[in-house]
């Protein structure tokens, strides 16, 4: 990891880690991290176009977890909500979102 990469930057390496792992077309791709008590997952797939129902696994660095983790850490600072994840979508145009999410344990229907 670049100790001078700056949080605007991060998006744009997460996607060309993407697309430098993914050799066919393809319309969709996420990487996924996700926070527990004490550590952190990440992970990410993509879609291919030929059999589009189907997620193949993209193996993901230290690096680039690391740098999401920077992404999440900053997306999360100084939140009220307590966010377990965060989902980091992208299309082959270079459209991307970038979605935290939180568990919803405590919604129960009564």
């Amino acid at each position: 990891m670049n100790m001078y990469t700056t949080i605007d930057a991060i998006p744009q390496q997460l996607g060309q880690y993407l697309y430098q792992y993914i050799d066919q077309a393809w319309f969709e791709a996420e990487l996924i991290l996700e926070q527990t008590e004490t550590t952190y997952d990440c992970w990410a797939y993509y879609f291919p176009m030929e059999a589009p129902l189907e997620q193949i696994d993209i193996s993901v660095s230290d690096d680039i977890a690391a740098l999401f983790k920077l992404l999440y850490d900053h997306g999360i600072n100084s939140q009220p909500e307590q966010w377990q994840r965060v989902i980091f979508n992208i299309k082959p145009s270079g459209q991307f979102s970038i979605n935290f999410e939180k568990d919803n344990d405590d919604d129960v229907d009564a």
